[in-house]
């Protein structure tokens, strides 16, 4: 419990150490089981290798594909392979940040801190592209609409003039 209270843990996981609920008996192939299943092994594998940051093929895409071209993310969404929809993610900025640091796995893509950061710093830079091109277009509507009506303003003033005169 010290080890426990001395770390940050972002989960803990419950492993049973028997199935009689003895105190003081542990069972050596019933954890090695749950450790297997739960897929304990397999995490602690990724974060060894320094891929800390993962998401599953669909979310990656949804979150980064703003990084593809218009005519590319067209082409991307009717295509329905996850997978494929994230590697042309990756094609499209592998001249940009360096993608050394992200693997596509078969269910999941897997990045290092670097990596992320680049993406995310990318991600923002079209954000705010995006933000300023939609604040020039609400603009633009608005004084179109501002000068119609000021238009007929001054159409209905100067008819008004005529009449008196």
């Amino acid at each position: 419990m010290d080890t426990l209270h001395s770390k940050s843990p972002n989960f803990i996981r419950c492993v049973k150490p028997n199935s009689e609920k003895v105190a003081n008996h542990f069972d050596s192939v019933m954890v090695l089981h749950q450790l297997k299943y739960a897929g304990l092994f397999e995490a602690i594998r990724v974060r060894a290798s320094g891929y800390a940051y993962r998401k599953p093929h669909s979310s990656f895409y949804a979150r980064y594909r703003v990084l593809l071209s218009k005519a590319n993310r067209a082409k991307q969404d009717a295509v329905k392979n996850a997978k494929l929809q994230a590697q042309s993610i990756l094609d499209e900025v592998k001249d940009i940040i360096k993608i050394d640091n992200i693997q596509i796995g078969k269910t999941k893509v897997f990045y290092r801190n670097e990596a992320m950061l680049e993406l995310e710093e990318l991600r923002s830079q079209k954000m705010l592209r995006f933000c300023v091109l939609l604040q020039a277009l609400i603009r633009k509507l608005l004084a179109k609409k501002r000068a119609k009506k000021l238009k007929v303003s001054c159409a209905s003033s100067f008819l008004s003039l005529r009449r008196k005169s």
